[in-house]
């Protein structure tokens, strides 16, 4: 009894570690809140898994929801609620006017045919020129919906974010990896993960605030499923991450540590045990 108790915790376990890798592809490229690792979690689950038979999903919301951890914006923790929207609205029209087909264009492009058994040096160069490739689509005057729906603005001086003036940076494109997963029932499903962020850096003290878009692309069709994205001027943009700075600055001073904004050349001399404080 003992042992197969202890077969089926181990099985269990090995399930539940695939699921939190494989939402790893689901979060914005910054900033990631425990809200939005569990919608990444049903979201990534339900793209394989599309019926929870053995109640995995209904787990991990019960887990995060007795733990207090809740995702803002949510109605109410059903599945349907925590699933990311597949298309953003904004993008339709854009669709609808004949765009539809830029982004099976893009991919068409790429070269995606990176495995565990690849060169290192070879997929590394061929990462690097896929980057290239699609920051050079995006920043295409034809392709500009797509950067509106993703949440980036056209790099620029004199930006006003809130209450901050400063410089919008270009774009950077920092991952394009493909992925390919098999479901239980023995399906294989193939995607693409594109990470894209954006800086803004202020006038007054030099401080960056990032911004970013994580696209996930379905390889059936090479079109995009989920445009997972934190607005630089959104709710959780530039303004709430000068906010949450302040909060940890005063929590620092509370407890007599230092305390180094992301970019200050003094984080690496950072007290260790202050980010393990809550």
């Amino acid at each position: 009894m003992a042992i197969r108790l202890a077969q089926e915790a181990a099985t269990v376990a090995d399930q539940v570690l695939n699921i939190c890798i494989r939402a790893l592809d689901y979060v914005p490229p910054v900033d990631i809140t425990f809200g939005e690792y569990l919608r990444a979690l049903i979201t990534a689950d339900r793209d394989l898994v599309p019926d929870d038979e053995r109640g995995y999903r209904v787990a991990f919301i019960a887990a995060f929801r007795d733990r207090g951890i809740f995702p803002k914006h949510v109605r109410h923790l059903a599945e349907d609620s925590l699933v990311w929207l597949e298309q953003p609205i904004d993008l339709q029209p854009s669709i609808d006017r004949g765009l539809g087909s830029a982004f099976p264009k893009l991919v068409d492009k790429l070269s995606l045919d990176w495995n565990l058994n690849s060169d290192r040096k070879k997929a590394y160069d061929t990462s690097r020129i896929n980057r290239r490739k699609v920051r050079d689509w995006m920043v295409d005057p034809d392709h500009k919906p797509f950067l509106d729906a993703m949440g980036f603005d056209t790099a620029a001086k004199d930006v006003t974010i809130g209450t901050m003036t400063g410089e919008l940076r270009p774009i950077e494109v920092h991952s394009v990896r493909p992925t390919r997963r098999t479901a239980p029932d023995g399906t294989s499903h193939a995607w693409l993960i594109i990470e894209i962020t954006q800086t803004f850096r202020t006038d007054v003290g030099g401080e960056h605030y990032r911004g970013g878009c994580t696209v996930v692309i379905d390889l059936n069709t090479n079109r995009p499923k989920y445009f997972i994205r934190k607005r630089l001027k959104g709710p959780y943009g530039a303004e709430a991450q000068k906010a949450a700075r302040a909060v940890a600055e005063m929590k620092a001073a509370e407890r007599g540590v230092p305390y180094f904004p992301p970019g200050d050349p003094l984080a690496n001399h950072e007290t260790f045990a202050l980010l393990h404080r809550s």
